[in-house]
C-alpha cells in the first residue's frame, strides 16, 4: 500500500524498539502493553506495532502462515490499516492487511528487486519503492474474524489471501513470483496499526479496535505462534491512547479516542 509515510521508515523505527515497554507474562509468550502517544497537521502513519513468533518451526523457514484478525470496533471512514509483517529467509519482506477504506479493501506487497506479478490484481512497486502490491475491495464486518494467509504456490510463487472464517469463503488477493534464492517465510515477524490520512492533531484520530490472533502454520510443518511484545511509537505515541492487551495468545490494540 503506497502510502506517504513509507514501509520501511516504519519497519525501522520498530526495529529501533521507539518507546517499548515490555510486560513478561508466564511461559513462552510475553505481553505488552499500554503507552500513550504528539500532534499537529500530519499523517500519523504507525501506531502501535506488535510482535509474533510461531514455536517449533523448521529452521528452514514455513511455507505459509495464517494471521486471524478481528475488527471489533472502526470508523466508518478511511484511514485505518491493519497489517501482518512477513520476511523470508534471505531478507526481502512484505506485509498482509486490511484497510478501512470504502466496504473494506485487503492488500498484500512484497518490497525488493526481482519480484515479478502477470495479475491484474497486482502492480509494479511497493510504498514508493521496488516491489509488487496487490489489492482488491473486500468487506470487512466488525466482530468476524479473518484469517490473512501467505502461501507458497508452484514455481516461486506466492499468494496472499483473505478468508472469511464465519464463512469459509477464501478470496485471493494477489499472486507474484519471488527471484531464486529467497527462501521460505521466516516463524517470526511484527503486525501494525496505522492511521495513513492527515490529521488536525493526534487527539483526532479516531477510535478503533482490532485484535490480532494467534498466527498458525499453514504447511506441513505445524506449529503454533503468539504475539510475545506490543508498543506504540510514531508521530502521535505521546499523545493519543494506543495500546495492546493480550488475549489468547494474541493481542488487542486500540488506537484513537
Amino acid at each position: 500500500m503506497a502510502r506517504p509515510d513509507g514501509h520501511r521508515k516504519r519497519m525501522t523505527r520498530r526495529r529501533r524498539g521507539l518507546g517499548l515497554a515490555l510486560v513478561s507474562l508466564a511461559g513462552t509468550c510475553a505481553a505488552l502493553v499500554a503507552v500513550p502517544q504528539a500532534s499537529a497537521s500530519f499523517v500519523p502513519g504507525g501506531l502501535v506495532s506488535a510482535h509474533y513468533v510461531i514455536r517449533d518451526a523448521p529452521r528452514g523457514g514455513l511455507t505459509g502462515i495464517g494471521f486471524p484478525v478481528t475488527v471489533i470496533h472502526r470508523p466508518d471512514a478511511a484511514g485505518q490499516y491493519w497489517a501482518q509483517q512477513f520476511s523470508f529467509t534471505d531478507g526481502h519482506g512484505g506485509y498482509i492487511g486490511m484497510a478501512s477504506k470504502g466496504g473494506g479493501q485487503a492488500k498484500f506487497s512484497v518490497f525488493g528487486k526481482g519480484f515479478t506479478t502477470h495479475d491484474a490484481r497486482c502492480r509494479k512497486g511497493a510504498d514508493l519503492g521496488s516491489g509488487v502490491s496487490c489489492n482488491i475491495n473486500h468487506p470487512i464486518a466488525t466482530g468476524v474474524t479473518y484469517r490473512l494467509d501467505v502461501t507458497r504456490g508452484a514455481r516461486g510463487s506466492w499468494q496472499g489471501w483473505i478468508v472469511d472464517t464465519s464463512t469459509g469463503r477464501r478470496t485471493e488477493i494477489g499472486q507474484w513470483t519471488a527471484p531464486a534464492g529467497t527462501g521460505l517465510l521466516r516463524p517470526s515477524g511484527s503486525g501494525f496499526a496505522e492511521y495513513y490520512l492527515p490529521v488536525s492533531s493526534c487527539a483526532s484520530l479516531p477510535y478503533a479496535q482490532v485484535r490480532f490472533g494467534a498466527p498458525r502454520t499453514l504447511g506441513a510443518e505445524g506449529g503454533t505462534g503468539c504475539f510475545n511484545s506490543a508498543y506504540a511509537y510514531g508521530r502521535c505515541k505521546g499523545a493519543a491512547t494506543s495500546s495492546g492487551r493480550p488475549v489468547n495468545d494474541g493481542v488487542d490494540i486500540t488506537t484513537g479516542r
